[in-house]
This record gives C-alpha cells, sequence and structure tokens, in this order.
C-alpha cells in the first residue's frame, strides 16, 4: 500500500477548510428558506428546449472554432463565445497563459477583450 504524505503546510489548509465549512453547516439553520434559483438556458417554450440525458447529449453536433496544435491538445475544441477559468498558485504563469492565449485567439479569430 501507498503512504502519501502530506506537509505540514497543506494539512494545516486542508484543516482550515474544514473547519469554516463546519463553522458555515453550524450557523446556517436547517428550517432556513432556500431561495429560489431561476436556471439560465432553460427554456419552457413549446418544441423548444428539454433535458437531455448524456447519451443523447454526446451525439450533438455543435459549431467549433477549430483550435489546432497546443491549444487544441490543451483545450479542446469550444464553441464560439466559449469562456474558462484559470486558477493556480501564485507564480505558476497564469497571466502568461491567459495572454498566450489572448494572442492565439486574436491572430486566428479577431479581437479579444
Amino acid at each position: 500500500m501507498n503512504r502519501v504524505i502530506l506537509s505540514e503546510e497543506l494539512l494545516n489548509d486542508l484543516y482550515s477548510a474544514i473547519l469554516d465549512y463546519e463553522n458555515k453547516i453550524s450557523t446556517t439553520e436547517k428550517n432556513d428558506p432556500i431561495d429560489p434559483v431561476e436556471l439560465s438556458g432553460i427554456e419552457d417554450k413549446e418544441g423548444e428546449g428539454k433535458v437531455l440525458c448524456s447519451t443523447e447529449f454526446t451525439q450533438l453536433e455543435f459549431k467549433t472554432l477549430g483550435f489546432m496544435d497546443k491549444w487544441f491538445d490543451l483545450i479542446g475544441d469550444p464553441a464560439p463565445g466559449f469562456t474558462a477559468m484559470v486558477f493556480g498558485k501564485p507564480k505558476m504563469g497564469k497571466s502568461y497563459l491567459c495572454v498566450d492565449v489572448a494572442g492565439y485567439l486574436a491572430r486566428n479569430f479577431g479581437k479579444v477583450l
């Protein structure tokens, strides 16, 4: 059996996260009313929109941007108007990655924000 040894810093972070979670649970009353949330992207019009099972979803075809090379390997082939979240520890290259992706998008697809 392989043993994993966690650093003291990681253990402290995990312990802190658990305490934060327990505090949130203990301060929330179970009988508090839950505010309804409207789902976006789901329409309830005659003949439009329905819930798909995963096998139906995999058979759908989408317009894609046509990413190539390292970008296809990293991101895949996203649809126009896609969004992405970049996360990581400080000094791990998040900003460099974002500038590099923005350059690729601008060179191949037009203006980027």
